[in-house]
C-alpha cells in the first residue's frame, strides 16, 4: 500500500509538472511573441518619427519660401526688381530723382505701353499675375487669350497676337 500511495504521489507529481511545464512554455511562447511586437512597434515608432522631423523640416523650408516669396512680391510692389540693388542716381534735385523713378517704374509695369493694352486690359493682366513687360513677354498668346475669353465679352475684340513680342522689344 504503502508503494502504491508513493506511485501515486509521483503520478499526480510528474502531471502536475507537465501541466505546468506547458503552461510556462505557452506562456513563455507568448511573451517572445509580445516581445517582437513591442520591437517591431519601437521600429515603426522611430521611422514615423524621422518622417515627421523630415516633415517639420521641409515644412520650414517651404515656409522660408513662402516668406522670400512674399518678400519678393513686396519688392515688386513696391517697384524693386528681383532682389537687383537700386541703380546708382548722380546727385539730382529731388524732382529729378522722383521722374526717374517713376520714369523705371512705367517702363518695367506700365503695360499700356505696348499697343493693344488699355487701362482696362492692364488691369485684367495685373489681376492675373502679368505684373511688368517681362511677364507678359514670357506670357504664351494662348494664356493671354483664355484670359480675355475668360473676362467675358468686353475684351472679345483685343488682339492679343503681338503683345508678348512687342514686351520683349520695349526698353527695361
Amino acid at each position: 500500500m504503502l508503494l502504491g500511495s508513493f506511485v501515486l504521489g509521483w503520478l499526480i507529481s510528474y502531471l502536475t509538472y507537465r501541466v505546468r511545464k506547458q503552461k510556462i512554455t505557452a506562456l513563455e511562447a507568448n511573451l517572445k511573441a509580445r516581445e517582437d511586437q513591442l520591437l517591431k512597434l519601437n521600429r515603426d515608432y522611430n521611422q514615423l518619427k524621422s518622417e515627421f522631423l523630415t516633415l517639420q523640416h521641409e515644412k520650414s523650408e517651404l515656409e522660408d519660401q513662402l516668406s522670400r516669396s512674399l518678400h519678393e512680391k513686396e519688392n515688386l510692389v513696391h517697384g524693386i526688381w528681383e532682389g537687383k540693388p537700386p541703380e546708382i542716381i548722380p546727385e539730382q534735385s529731388t524732382g529729378d530723382i522722383q521722374n526717374t523713378k517713376q520714369k523705371q517704374y512705367e517702363q518695367t509695369y506700365n503695360l499700356t505701353s505696348i499697343e493693344g493694352i488699355d487701362e482696362q486690359v492692364e488691369m485684367l493682366l495685373h489681376d492675373a499675375g502679368i505684373h511688368s513687360l517681362i511677364h507678359l513677354a514670357n506670357s504664351s498668346v494662348d494664356h493671354l487669350k483664355k484670359l480675355l475669353e475668360k473676362a467675358g465679352d468686353a475684351f472679345k475684340d483685343y488682339n492679343p497676337e503681338f503683345w508678348p513680342d512687342h514686351a520683349k522689344t520695349q526698353p527695361k
